[in-house]
């Protein structure tokens, strides 16, 4: 852990209170979920994107490969 200032440690969301009319606890609440899970939602299109690629490599790599069994290694036992 670094110490001191860190100018790209991210902060905790919170929501700005209203400067007029009514201030509701529930919208606020309510702000807070969807940031939170607008987060959860962006780590999982990161890891489903990093699958992606993973298995497009993999793919690409076994295109690639010469094709070592032949047509009679089907029927061998």
């Amino acid at each position: 852990m670094s110490q001191g200032f860190d100018p790209f440690e991210k902060k905790k969301f919170e929501p700005k209170r209203k400067a007029k009319g009514k201030s509701s606890a529930k919208n606020v609440e309510k702000r807070k979920k969807m940031v939170a899970s607008g987060e959860q939602r962006e780590i999982i299109r990161q890891s489903i994107e990093e699958k992606v690629k993973s298995r497009e490599e993999r793919e690409a790599k076994e295109k690639l490969a010469p094709c070592e069994t032949t047509t009679l290694d089907r029927f061998k036992k």
